[in-house]
């Protein structure tokens, strides 16, 4: 089955500090060496609070790194449309002062994913996020660091959950239908439909669109109403009463062999009978 694009998607990032040898060996108090193994490697703000080893910080401040990135990142329409997924790799400096520079894509996928994952980085110093800069032998020094960002989509539900806890299918095999077809709906529709007596001596015309939900058994209930005219009480009753009256009509939506709950709008207008 296709991956649907509807973006119902999940972004998973993940943290990876990379390094070699630094490289110089001497470091005085204006060192701007960009070291690229440090004793100590520079954290995502958020964990330094936390009275634990510095191991925990680490893990700590991977996970807030991942949060910050999976909060503010947009999966792009493009890589979307083209169904891409993968890993993007950035590269960055964390300054002595813990803010980002010379943020650069190592490894890109294609989609506009490298550059929406570029931009999230690039947004840190707006964003006021001052990480906790790396040290070597004691001493605050600039360092590298690499960050794997993994863009995959989810394929999204088959059915959304309404306010009030109901199951409504928007996949299925076979779609919700009207016995005769939606002709005969209408025609039914048109019969049943009464215009009540209160709006004669305004002439009231208007419009009214109900969301008719049919269960899996054949019953059906209104999950929503929408009166445009501002017709009133009485013309939500006869309304109701027409869309409600399609009981036992209706052939329920079929999802992977089983039947399934469903929604169909029906439009209703209402015109002076006299």
């Amino acid at each position: 089955m296709r991956k649907s694009l509807n973006p119902l998607l999940w972004l998973f990032g993940c943290v990876a500090f990379f390094a070699a040898q630094p490289t110089t060996i001497g470091q005085t108090a204006g060192d701007a060496t960009i070291y690229q193994v440090v004793e100590d490697p520079a954290r995502f703000p958020g964990c330094e609070a936390v009275d634990t080893t510095v191991e925990f910080k680490r893990q700590c401040a991977s996970q807030q790194l991942l949060a910050f990135v999976y909060q503010n990142v947009r999966y792009p329409q493009e890589a979307l449309e083209k169904n891409i997924e993968g890993s993007v790799v950035l590269t960055f400096v964390v300054e002595k002062d813990g803010l980002i520079s010379s943020p650069k894509i190592i490894k890109d996928i294609g989609g506009g994913c490298g550059i929406e994952a570029l931009r999230v980085i690039g947004a840190m110093n707006e964003a006021g996020v001052v990480w906790t800069p790396a040290k070597n032998k004691g001493q605050v020094v600039r360092s590298v660091v690499n960050l794997p960002v993994r863009f995959r989509i989810k394929e999204a539900p088959a059915f959304t959950i309404t306010a009030y806890g109901d199951s409504v299918y928007t996949r299925f095999d076979e779609a919700l239908a009207y016995e005769g077809g939606e002709e005969a709906l209408a025609a039914y529709l048109d019969s049943r439909l009464k215009y009540p007596p209160v709006g004669n001596d305004s002439c009231r015309v208007g419009n009214i669109d109900i969301q008719l939900l049919v269960q899996a058994n054949g019953d059906v209930r209104i999950l929503d109403l929408t009166d445009y005219n501002d017709l009133g009480f009485d013309f939500w009753y006869e309304a109701i009463d027409a869309a409600t009256s399609t009981l036992g009509k209706w052939k329920p939506a079929v999802y992977q062999g089983r039947k399934v709950p469903s929604a169909f709008d029906i439009s209703l207008s209402f015109t002076p009978t006299i």
